[in-house]
């Protein structure tokens, strides 16, 4: 699998010339507010991703990497992403976007599937030519459906918080 992400990131970079296109590393919050055993405040941990970003000026297309800890353990998922610019101005983009997570919890016992949906605003600035920053907040929904056979938990209801830097090929 990591030969293939490798691969994958290989080809993203061969692809050069794209309008817009740059890499994004984010870090993210995950503040729990419901599982599929009970409602309730819970720690959701933290995560990195790490993005390929390519399209057009208002329609963005993410294709990256991420990583992070949850209830069932460290997750490894394959991310995809569609982000509509909503406004800008000056060195400000603002948009919303929905994402799609595949990937593996790397569960002591055996590596099991999980998928995840979230939506997001972002908010960036451009400091440099080719260097800027990201926030963003949102809502996802995690699911480990094979966890049931080891705990009550399987699917989780998050608040997302998210800071990242962008560096821009052209």
């Amino acid at each position: 699998m990591i030969k293939k992400l490798y691969a994958l990131f290989i080809l993203l970079f061969i692809l050069g010339g794209l309008r817009a296109q740059y890499l994004h590393f984010g870090m993210q919050m995950h503040a729990g507010i419901w599982t599929s055993a009970d409602a309730g405040y819970f720690s959701g941990g933290k995560a990195w991703q790490l993005d390929y970003v390519f399209g057009q000026k208002k329609l963005k297309y993410h294709a990256g990497v991420k990583q992070r800890a949850i209830q069932w353990g460290n997750e490894l998922n394959l991310r995809t992403s569609l982000e509509y610019q909503l406004w800008e101005k000056n060195s400000q983009k603002a948009g919303f976007a929905v994402a799609t997570h595949n990937g593996a919890a790397l569960f002591k016992q055996k590596s099991l599937y999980t998928i995840g949906f979230e939506s997001m605003y972002v908010h960036r600035i451009r400091l440099k030519p080719r260097f800027g920053i990201t926030a963003g907040a949102g809502i996802r929904w995690s699911t480990c459906p094979a966890y049931k056979d080891y705990s009550s938990i399987s699917s989780v209801l998050e608040i997302l918080l998210k800071v990242g830097i962008f560096f821009q090929s052209q």
